[in-house]
C-alpha cells in the first residue's frame, strides 16, 4: 500500500483537475498558448526560454497538445 499511495495521488490529481476544470468552461491562459509555442520553435540558449520548458513544450505538441495535455 505505501508504494501505491503516490500513485494514487496523481491519479486523484489528474481527475480532479479535469472534473474542476469543466472541458467547456476554461480554456488555456495566455502562458499556457506561449510555453506551446515555445514547443514549436525550439531555441536552445536564452534565458528567457529555459531549454527544459520547450523540450516538454514540445512533448505536449507530439501527443496532441489538447486541453487534457496541456493541464495534466
Amino acid at each position: 500500500m505505501k508504494h501505491r499511495l503516490p500513485l494514487f495521488f496523481a491519479i486523484l490529481k489528474i481527475i480532479s483537475g479535469l472534473l474542476l476544470a469543466g472541458y467547456g468552461t476554461y480554456e488555456l491562459q495566455r502562458d499556457e498558448y506561449l510555453y506551446l509555442d515555445y514547443g514549436r520553435h525550439l531555441a536552445w540558449g536564452y534565458i528567457e526560454v529555459p531549454p527544459l520548458t520547450a523540450l516538454q513544450s514540445w512533448v505536449t505538441l507530439a501527443l496532441g497538445g489538447g486541453f487534457f495535455w496541456v493541464k495534466a
